[in-house]
């Protein structure tokens, strides 16, 4: 999420703001999660995306959660600054607990190369594709075939009779071969094109989307994502986690339900 300060004004609007800005991952379809609305909160929808959000004399806080896999989930924040000082945002503070433990809120770098380890193995699948491509068109120049073939037969002496055998024909079509070749070329490139794009935006998506430090001044907003671990799974039980958010000298606490 990009946290470059709004332009300041009223603090409902500066969050509203922010929540519309916010992009919440696609849902997966493994585990829900939910944010629960407790005391002094309350729900507010935009887009279709339930958050909560917590006032406070000098801040607006509202929270999000998205799934993302089997293991962690999105909690997507947006804070406005309603106060009269400056306000330093540390996701590192966030912090997570789950019934059996604390769990983990995995930092930014760490979301990161998470993505590039999955971004390298995807890129050793397409190249093993393009491999086989590759192995194909240098296959396709050469040919063989077997054939029957029959007839009669005269001789000078006067004689006379019937043949018939197994013919087999082999070759090399050296045409044939630069264009099977050509064409693997192009489909590889083209592959390894469309998956750099793919990675690249993704990336760059990633990226902008997780909160990071920031100072947020008097009457500015913003937002960002933190990726959180699950608890283990429990098969038909509802668990519980709680979040802690400490922005300011605020403890602002939420509690995400998650039916496996």
């Amino acid at each position: 999420m990009n946290t470059k300060p709004a332009s300041r004004t009223a603090g409902p609007k500066i969050v509203l703001a922010v929540l519309l800005a916010l992009s919440l991952p696609a849902l997966a379809r493994e585990r829900q999660v939910a944010v629960q609305v407790g005391d002094n909160q309350h729900a507010q929808y935009v887009n279709g995306v339930a958050w909560v959000v917590e006032n406070s004399a000098s801040q607006m806080l509202g929270v999000a959660a998205a799934p993302n896999d089997k293991r962690s989930f999105w909690l997507s924040i947006a804070l406005s600054n309603d106060g009269a000082e400056p306000i330093d945002v540390l996701p590192e503070q966030v912090s997570a607990r789950g019934d059996s433990g604390a769990l983990k809120v995995f930092s930014p770098e760490e979301v990161l190369r998470a993505q590039k380890k999955r971004d390298t193995w995807e890129k050793v699948g397409v190249a093993l594709g393009a491999a086989g491509n590759q192995i194909n068109a240098n296959r396709a120049g050469y040919y063989s075939g077997i054939g029957n073939v029959n007839g009669s037969y005269r001789t000078n002496q006067g004689g006379s009779g019937n043949f018939n055998g197994t013919t087999i024909v082999s070759g090399y079509d050296a045409a044939a071969a630069q264009q099977a070749q050509a064409q693997a070329f192009a489909q590889n490139q083209a592959l390894a094109d469309n998956l750099n794009a793919t990675q690249g935006g993704r990336m760059n998506s990633l990226e902008s989307r997780l909160l990071r430090r920031h100072t947020l001044l008097p009457g500015t907003g913003m937002g960002g994502d933190v990726q959180v671990e699950l608890p283990p799974k429990r098969r038909g039980q509802t668990q519980y986690v709680e979040i802690t958010c400490p922005i300011g000298g605020i403890a602002h606490r939420f509690v995400v339900r998650v039916q496996d």
